[in-house]
C-alpha cells in the first residue's frame, strides 16, 4: 500500500514540473526539419519581425513564407543544432549590432575658421611702384615740407601659373559637393534590401555617383600638390620677395584647410558606402551554399538532449543619418525590437503528467469465521464483494506530437487508489478533444492486485480472525478490469 501512495505523490509532485513544457511543445511549438534553417525578416514598415523555415531559398516551387514572430516561441530542432539567418537589413537605417557615433572635431574647426580670417586680412602686393617719403628742404632759411614723390621700385609678382592653378583650387573648392554627397547618401539609405538584383544594381549607380566625387576631390588634391611645388620654386630677390612668398604659403595652407574639411564629407559618405557594401557582399554569400542567398547567418543555436535554449534577437535602429546642418553624422543605437525564442530537441511522444479520476469496477473475497456447536473456530467460506467506483489517478501520458493538430493521441500508465485496493492503469486517450487542452479522456485495462489466502483453506481450524489476517496475501488479480478516465493536465 505504501508504495503506491509513494507513487501517487511523486507522480503529482512531478506534474508541476512537466506540464507546462509539454503545453508549450504540444501547443506552441514548431517543427524544425533535419535540413532547415530559420530565417528572420524585420519588416521596418510594419515595425514586426518575421520568420520562415525553409531548406532552400533558391526552390521556386516552395517559396518561403514568412509569418510574424511571437515572443517566447518554441522550436523544435531535429539535430543538435540549427543556423539562424536573417534577410539584410540597411546598416545605415538598422543593425544587429553596435553601432559607431561619428562627431566633427569642433577645435579643428574654429581653429581652421580662425587661421581663414587672419590669412584673408593680409594683403598681397600687386603693383610696381610705391611712394616715398622725401626730406624736408630749407628755402630761404625756412624748413619747407618736400611732397613724396614716385620712384620706380622693382617688386616680385605672382606668375601667372601660380594664379591660375590658384584659381582653380578656388573653383573647385566653392564646388564643395555637399549636395551631391548627400544625394548619394540619401540614396544608400533608401535601399530597401528585399531582393538582391534591384538592390545590386541601384547600388552600383550610387558607386558610380561616388567615384565622380572623388574624382573632383582628386583633381584638388592634385593641384594643391602642384600648388605647393610651384611656392617652394618661388624665389625672388626683390624687396618685397621673402613677404609674397610668406603669403603664398598662407594660401596654400588655407586651401589645405578648406579641402581637409569638405574631404571630410567624402569620408563620411565613405563609411556609409563600407556599410552598405559589406552587407550587400554578406547577404550575396548568404550561407555559403546554393539556396542560401541574400540572407546573413546569424549564429548557430544547439539543441541538445535534455536542454533547452532560450535565442534572443535583438533589431536596433542605428546606422548614419543627416543632421539639421545637412552632414553625415552616427546614429545613436535604439533598440525596437526584442524577441525571445526557444530550442528544444524535437520527440515524437512527448511526457505529460495529468490528475484525474478512472472509473473502473473489481470482484473480490472477504473472509471470516465460522463456529461450531463446541465454540470452535473454522475459516468460513468467503464472501464475494464488488467495488463499482471512481479512483483517483495519476497518470504519466506520452502524448504523440502532432504539429498544426489541437489533437494529439497518446498512451498512458498511471496508479489509482481505492480504500482497499491499490491499481495500475494503462491505455490510450486523446488530447484536445473536449473543447481544451486541459482535459484529457482515456481508457484502457486496471490491473489490481487481491488478497487471498496463502496457506489456510476454508474449513481449516483456527483460532480467530487474526490468523486470517496473518495469512492474507497481496495475489495479481486476472483478467484485468477496463477503465474510462478522465485527466486534468497543469
Amino acid at each position: 500500500m505504501k508504495k503506491f501512495l509513494n507513487l501517487l505523490l511523486s507522480l503529482f509532485s512531478v506534474s508541476l514540473i512537466f506540464a507546462q513544457k509539454a503545453s508549450d511543445v504540444l501547443e506552441n511549438g514548431t517543427r524544425i526539419g533535419v535540413d532547415n534553417i530559420i530565417i528572420y525578416k524585420y519588416d521596418p514598415t510594419a515595425k514586426i519581425l518575421k520568420y520562415g523555415v525553409t531548406r532552400s531559398l533558391g526552390d521556386e516551387t516552395q517559396p518561403v513564407i514568412f509569418t510574424t514572430v511571437e515572443d517566447g516561441s518554441l522550436y523544435l530542432c531535429g539535430k543538435n543544432a540549427i543556423n539562424i539567418y536573417t534577410r539584410p537589413l540597411n546598416p545605415l537605417n538598422y543593425s544587429y549590432g553596435s553601432a559607431t557615433e561619428l562627431l566633427p572635431d569642433l577645435i579643428n574647426e574654429a581653429g581652421a575658421t580662425a587661421f581663414a580670417s587672419i590669412v584673408g586680412s593680409i594683403p598681397v602686393a600687386n603693383s610696381g611702384k610705391m611712394l616715398m617719403a622725401m626730406p624736408n628742404k630749407k628755402v630761404n632759411g625756412k624748413t619747407v615740407a618736400q611732397k613724396p614723390i614716385e620712384v620706380a621700385v622693382e617688386i616680385c609678382t605672382i606668375s601667372d601659373n601660380i594664379e591660375r592653378k590658384f584659381m582653380a583650387i578656388e573653383n573647385d573648392l566653392n564646388n564643395d559637393q555637399k549636395d551631391k554627397i548627400n544625394a548619394a547618401f540619401k540614396k544608400l539609405k533608401e535601399l530597401d534590401f528585399k531582393e538582391e538584383l534591384s538592390t545590386t544594381t541601384a547600388f552600383k549607380k550610387i558607386e558610380e555617383t561616388k567615384e565622380s566625387i572623388e574624382e573632383h576631390f582628386e583633381s584638388i588634391e592634385s593641384n594643391l600638390a602642384d600648388a605647393r611645388t610651384m611656392v617652394s620654386k618661388f624665389d625672388c630677390e626683390k624687396i618685397n620677395g621673402s613677404t609674397l612668398k610668406m603669403q603664398l604659403n598662407l594660401f596654400v595652407q588655407n586651401y589645405s584647410k578648406a579641402y581637409q574639411e569638405q574631404l571630410k564629407r567624402l569620408k563620411n559618405l565613405q563609411i556609409a558606402f563600407d556599410l552598405v557594401e559589406k552587407e550587400i557582399f554578406k547577404a550575396s554569400v548568404g550561407g555559403g551554399e546554393k539556396g542560401l542567398q541574400w540572407c546573413v547567418l546569424l549564429e548557430e543555436v544547439p539543441t541538445k538532449n535534455g536542454k533547452i535554449a532560450s535565442h534572443s534577437l535583438q533589431v536596433f535602429e542605428s546606422g548614419y543619418s543627416l543632421s539639421d546642418a545637412n552632414e553625415i553624422i552616427a546614429t545613436p543605437q535604439k533598440e525596437i525590437m526584442k524577441s525571445t525564442s526557444k530550442f528544444r530537441r524535437f520527440q515524437r511522444f512527448v511526457p505529460e503528467v495529468s490528475v484525474g479520476i478512472a472509473y473502473t469496477f473489481f470482484k473480490y473475497y472477504e473472509y471470516g469465521t465460522t463456529t461450531d456447536a463446541a465454540g470452535q473456530q473454522f475459516v468460513a467460506d468467503p464472501t464475494e464483494k464488488e467495488i463499482k467506483n471512481l479512483n483517483i489517478s495519476t497518470m504519466v501520458n506520452f502524448v504523440y506530437y502532432v504539429q498544426n493538430s489541437s489533437v494529439h493521441p497518446f498512451w498512458q500508465i498511471g496508479a489509482g487508489l481505492n480504500a482497499e485496493i491499490p491499481t495500475l492503469l494503462t491505455g490510450f486517450g486523446l488530447r484536445g478533444v473536449l473543447g481544451t487542452n486541459r482535459l484529457t479522456i482515456s481508457g484502457g485495462i486496471a490491473m489490481t492486485w487481491i488478497k487471498e489466502l496463502d496457506s489456510l483453506k476454508v474449513g481449516d481450524q483456527i483460532s480467530g480472525t487474526s490468523d486470517i489476517d496473518k495469512d492474507l496475501k497481496q495475489n495479481f488479480s486476472w483478467p484485468p478490469k477496463p477503465y474510462i478516465g478522465l485527466q486534468y493536465n497543469f
